[in-house]
């Protein structure tokens, strides 16, 4: 991954300290890790939006990464600004999440 290979860089550089990722998949992130220790991972995560329970999470328990989940109140629906299904689906343009809102979490 020549972005990884900058990155890391300018982290020998002392430019920066950590490095992390957005939206990446578990394959991206483990080579990402190979060429250097990624500290955090910025996803969508939410009770819609739960598909990276699937492969990312495990990848990131495995190699000891952080998750910086954007979006867990999914836009409102928690806080009252939206008040229905229907109106988180015209929003993400999505259908219904899968697993099923009320399965446990892993």
């Amino acid at each position: 991954m020549k972005t990884v290979g900058t990155m890391a860089e300018a982290v020998q550089q002392g430019k920066a300290r950590y490095l992390g990722l957005s939206n990446v998949t578990a394959e991206q992130l483990r080579r990402a890790h190979q060429t250097h220790p990624i500290t955090a991972v910025q996803y969508e995560y939410s009770l819609w939006r739960r598909e990276a329970e699937v492969e990312l999470l495990p990848a990131m328990r495995e190699l000891g990464v952080a998750l910086v989940a954007w979006s867990p109140l999914d836009g409102g629906f928690l806080t009252g600004t939206v008040n229905s299904l229907a109106a988180v689906e015209r929003i993400n343009r999505l259908a219904p999440p899968s697993p099923a809102v009320g399965e446990t979490l892993v």
